[in-house]
């Protein structure tokens, strides 16, 4: 089992309806686990076990492409080969950050 990590920063997409956003990410699949904090800024996670990762962000990438505002919040990450030793950024709200493909 991998770990697909979602971090959303609403602070960075007015428009972002947080509660939707959420729900539709939990929706994807059961067993989404979601947490709340802030650091520098207020952040919430939504994590995801699967065997398939590639399975589950191809169906989770077109929400956040989707949802508004969505994709100028969101981090996505998924565990590599090693754990989250060598971790694949999927997506990143700034689109100057260079993603992994995920295999």
């Amino acid at each position: 089992m991998k770990q697909l990590h979602i971090q959303l920063q609403p602070g960075r997409s007015p428009e972002l309806d947080l509660a939707e956003a959420v729900a539709k990410l939990r929706s994807v699949m059961n067993g989404a686990r979601v947490t709340e904090g802030e650091d520098d800024v207020r952040y919430v996670n939504v994590d995801f076990w699967t065997g398939d990762p590639s399975g589950l962000w191809e169906s989770l990438q077109k929400l956040v492409q989707s949802v508004p505002g969505l994709a100028r919040a969101a981090i996505v990450v998924c565990e590599g080969e090693h754990g989250w030793d060598d971790y694949l950024l999927l997506h990143h709200f700034d689109p100057h950050e260079a993603v992994d493909p995920l295999r």
